[in-house]
């Protein structure tokens, strides 16, 4: 007896119904019927259930703080086709569907994740979903330039203006606008009240003390951030 089969991959099985039977194994059913309605010339046709696209090991890749990048990383059957879809707080993010997500400020402290729809020629579709992670604070950083000036009471100091010496930058967002950048003065450590901004002119009190310059950078949504100068020592004048 002829028995024919076409699996999930469309490869054509011929052989005993014994044999196609042993072939397919279990979850697999098929019928027997005759053909061409001659007694003893049937045909045994099975259906199989398509196999399923391989997916798996779903995660988001890097760091999920405002200001960075995060990937959809997973495991894919080759030649298949991916549709991804980002989520925060369990709702799509419109626009969202690239393999890879720039986190806003308007995200922070929401839960992020993705899903992810394959599909391939002969396959039955796939659909997963990523474990979800939390948006942190972005990375700020800060630098000061070194005091200079005569270090004596009455006089003048300052640090420089220069943003090669002195500057706030937050990561993958350089502009300045949203970045709020003060500079206090220090008296062994201690700010000196009403003294802020990039000079500061020594006073009696400072003789012989630590003086230092501190700069302060605050910018929503990411962690804020400071620098202190080298510390000068101040004298007392002629």
């Amino acid at each position: 007896m002829i028995s024919e089969i076409y699996r999930s991959h469309r490869r054509r099985l011929i052989g005993t119904a014994a044999a196609v039977a042993v072939a397919l194994g279990s979850g697999v059913f098929f019928h027997v019927a005759q053909a061409d309605d001659q007694p003893g010339n049937e045909s045994v046709v099975a259906a199989a259930d398509l196999a399923e696209v391989i997916l798996r090991d779903l995660s988001v890749y890097g760091t999920p703080a405002v200001g960075d990048q995060v990937s959809a990383s997973y495991a894919i059957q080759q030649g298949a086709a991916a549709a991804i879809q980002w989520f925060l707080n369990g709702q799509a993010v419109n626009g969202a569907t690239e393999s890879s997500y720039h986190i806003q400020v308007a995200d922070l402290g929401k839960q992020l994740h993705f899903t992810i729809s394959a599909t391939a020629e002969g396959y039955e579709p796939a659909f997963a979903v990523a474990d979800p992670v939390t948006i942190t604070s972005g990375a700020m950083a800060a630098k000061i330039s070194a005091i200079t000036g005569t270090p004596q009471v009455g006089q003048l100091i300052s640090i420089s203006t220069s943003t090669d010496q002195t500057a706030c930058s937050s990561k993958n967002a350089p502009d300045a606008a949203a970045t709020s950048g003060t500079v206090a003065w220090l008296r062994n450590g201690q700010v000196i009240e009403g003294e802020a901004g990039a000079s500061y002119r020594l006073q009696p009190a400072d003789a012989g003390q630590a003086i230092t310059a501190q700069l302060s950078c605050v910018r929503p949504g990411y962690e804020t951030a400071s620098a202190t100068s080298a510390a000068i020592t101040a004298q007392l004048g002629d």
